[in-house]
């Protein structure tokens, strides 16, 4: 199996999100909006990795074991 990692992982990228949401709310008016865009941007992310992950557990190869049953 391989390894996991947050690149991945949608929930990182919506958490990054909402980190970046919430500096915006401390941050001056000139890097308010940057932050919202980096926010913006994460969450992207993070639907593109549930989107590939979707696409992934629907064109899964079949394992080994059906392989060698149907080759018989």
């Amino acid at each position: 199996m391989a390894d996991h990692s947050h690149l991945d992982d949608a929930t990182y990228w919506c958490t990054r999100a909402k980190e970046m949401r919430a500096l915006a709310q401390q941050a001056d008016a000139s890097h308010k909006d940057f932050l919202l865009g980096m926010a913006k941007e994460y969450e992207r992310l993070a639907e593109r990795t549930d989107e590939l992950a979707r696409f992934a557990r629907n064109t899964a190869l079949p394992d080994a074991a059906e392989d060698a049953a149907g080759s018989g």
